[in-house]
């Protein structure tokens, strides 16, 4: 499934340790078709949260980002799934969870 899938995701450098968590993520679960875009909005980043400038920049160019890559992937007669997600996701592989907790 995974090599029939694009994961599609979009960040900012003020979430570049996360960013960095889920690409590796996803390279340890040997995913290879990743579209990522780190943009650099030259808005300032003093007020982040929902519904600031900051915000509602970044919704408008992850749509955008979105958009772009589904208009212009060349290789979408290969994708069967279309994953996009916020890069504040860790992929895991199965064997890592146990199959009962302790508590």
């Amino acid at each position: 499934m995974l090599n029939k899938s694009l994961f599609i995701c979009y960040s900012t450098p003020n979430y570049s340790k996360l960013t960095n968590l889920c690409i590796k993520s996803l390279n340890d679960i040997n995913v290879t078709n990743i579209e990522h875009k780190l943009d650099n909005p030259t808005i300032s980043f003093k007020n982040t949260g929902f519904q600031t400038d900051l915000w509602y920049y970044c919704i408008r160019n992850k749509l955008n980002h979105l958009i772009d890559i589904l208009n212009n992937y060349d290789n979408l007669i290969d994708i069967q799934y279309f994953i996009f997600r916020d890069c504040d996701f860790i992929y895991i592989r199965k064997k890592a969870i146990p199959n009962k907790l302790k508590i």
